[in-house]
């Protein structure tokens, strides 16, 4: 699992709304992430410009946040399921994420 590019944009806005996330904010998220693009420049010039339907611009101040967000319903659901993996003798975690993209999310 990669958090910062593995995410579909229409499964963000659905785990927001089912957390409860006001719907202006769930907007404010839809225009941030709406016809987001990416283009690649060297000494020649430029490319086309690659439009994004999935990830989270790296780098970009909301997307930790957002990531843990979505990627924190797996998690809960592979703890609760007592699925995991030990770790120097301690009990499964419930976390099959890397360390840098994941986290546990309470609310």
């Amino acid at each position: 699992i990669n958090a910062f590019n593995e995410m579909n944009h229409s499964a963000i806005f659905s785990i927001l709304r089912l957390y409860g996330f006001p719907d202006a904010d769930i907007a404010l998220m839809t225009r941030l992430y709406y016809h987001t693009f990416l283009f690649i420049g060297n000494r020649f010039g430029n490319s086309a410009a690659c439009f994004l339907s999935r990830g989270a611009p790296q780098g970009a101040d909301p997307s930790p946040v957002i990531s843990n967000i979505a990627f924190n319903m797996i998690h809960v659901i592979a703890r609760v399921c007592a699925r995991g993996c030990t770790a120097h003798g301690l009990a499964p975690s419930g976390s099959s994420g890397y360390a840098d993209d994941a986290s546990a999310v309470r609310f």
